[in-house]
């Protein structure tokens, strides 16, 4: 399980970075604390689906498109 965090942690973080965010400012946007972010970019807690979503739907992402990000992410670091 641990490898889906830290793969799904990567795409979040790629994706607030491409756009020029800071965890401060995402956190802002999704109703979330940045340290709770920050854990979550680090791979440190894991997400819960509600986030998922409201994540995903900040990016104009379905949930099941930031999930299948992760799984590629998965598959190029082997």
């Amino acid at each position: 399980m641990e490898k889906y965090s830290k793969a799904l942690a990567k795409i979040i973080k790629k994706l607030r970075t491409q756009c020029n965010l800071t965890q401060e400012q995402l956190s802002f946007e999704i109703n979330i604390s940045t340290s709770y972010l920050g854990m979550i970019e680090r791979g440190e807690r894991n997400i819960s689906l509600k986030n998922i979503y409201e994540i995903a739907k900040y990016f104009k992402l379905k949930p099941s498109e930031l999930l299948q990000k992760t799984e590629e992410e998965i598959k190029n670091e082997r």
